[in-house]
């Protein structure tokens, strides 16, 4: 009588050995560790900082033109190195357009958090995009300049129970 249950004691400490371990995903490290909020010119910072969307401003304080597009990165500081954030897997992807940063003007941009794997925990962030100086050449075609790339940080602060 007590045999069968040996057994199934046995098949089932088995089994429970035989389970796929957790996954964990590791995250990625930021491809550049340092970054500015401002170059050639051109600043990005933060107005608005929500759980589901950031407000930014881009102000060009120059007299040329600068491109960018939709995507941007979301990156966490975690003991001082930057760790770049995944995104939902569901499809998405960004709007593939060009957009324009005019000489001497502002351009405000909202971008939303709902795009990211996980909502973000209490910590140090920053918002990476990448612009490119533009110009017509002779035969009246634009041309981007080579790319780089501003942050803009932002914390994220825990919620205080009263």
């Amino acid at each position: 009588m007590i045999k069968p249950f040996i057994q199934l004691a046995a098949v089932l400490i088995f089994l429970t050995g035989c389970q796929p371990e957790e996954q964990t995903v590791e995250m990625e490290k930021a491809p550049l560790q340092q970054l500015d909020s401002e170059e050639n010119g051109l600043s990005i910072s933060l107005r608005k900082v929500t759980d589901s969307e950031l407000t930014i401003v881009i102000q060009n304080g120059r007299n040329i033109d600068f491109t960018y597009g939709r995507p941007f990165r979301i990156e966490q500081r975690i003991d001082n190195v930057w760790y770049v954030l995944p995104f939902n897997e569901d499809g998405s992807a960004f709007e593939d357009i060009k957009l324009l940063a005019g000489p001497r003007k502002q351009t405000i941009e909202t971008v939303s958090l709902s795009q990211l794997a996980d909502p973000l925990v209490p910590g140090d962030y920053r918002i990476v995009k990448s612009f490119s100086a533009f110009s017509i050449n002779e035969q009246g075609a634009g041309v981007d300049g080579e790319a780089f790339w501003l942050a803009a940080p932002f914390k994220k602060e825990a919620i205080r129970s009263e």
